[in-house]
């Protein structure tokens, strides 16, 4: 049967550790010189340089304590594209940094294998588990609301007058150093400041 056939081929190339899906950010499909002297797209990825530098930047980024909109915000301004030419999102900035194919691995159905890229590998196995440590520990975090990371009380502290959660108000004003000033507020009566 044919579609036995497909099937069985694409297990076989699984099992090499050979990537099937549109290359990530940071990768393309490596180019097979024909006899002729054309060229064609092989099957097999390898790294694109410029692309891998910007992914290596991310990682640094985030495991800084850059937050993955920070870091579209950041690729959007220096005029960086995704992979399909877009603008950066944050969700996008999650998905490029949870890919273990950057560190030489591939996911095949909830099991991770090394691929056949390996050796091209943009950064280790140890940065990419730090990573998705960070991603676990951020899910984690109480009250995860805008300006949470920035204030030390949101999502946790408690209105004195009725015992509310407290969010970030922040105020048109700016500190002296330019920074914008935050107050806390009651969830409850969105005129108190405390």
């Amino acid at each position: 049967c044919m579609s036995e056939n497909i099937r069985e081929g694409i297990r076989s190339r699984l099992a090499r550790g050979r990537y099937l899906a549109r290359p990530p950010f940071g990768w393309r499909w490596r180019e097979v010189a024909e006899p002729d002297g054309s060229v064609r797209r092989g099957d097999a990825i390898e790294g694109g340089p410029e692309q891998a530098e910007w992914v290596k930047q991310m990682a640094e980024g985030f495991l800084s304590g850059w937050g993955t909109a920070k870091i579209a915000r950041e690729l959007n301004r220096l005029g960086v594209r995704t992979a399909k030419g877009k603008q950066w999102s944050a969700k996008g900035v999650a998905e490029c940094l949870k890919t273990p194919v950057h560190c030489g691995l591939m996911k095949v159905g909830d099991e991770v294998i090394e691929g056949e890229h390996k050796g091209m590998r943009i950064y280790g196995r140890e940065t990419w588990e730090a990573i998705m440590r960070r991603f676990r520990e951020r899910k984690r975090l109480p009250g995860r609301t805008k300006g949470a990371v920035r204030a030390l009380l949101a999502g946790i502290g408690r209105c004195g007058t009725c015992g509310r959660l407290l969010i970030i108000h922040h105020e048109p004003r700016r500190d002296a150093d330019g920074r914008a000033r935050l107050r806390y507020r009651c969830r409850g009566n969105q005129r108190r400041l405390l």
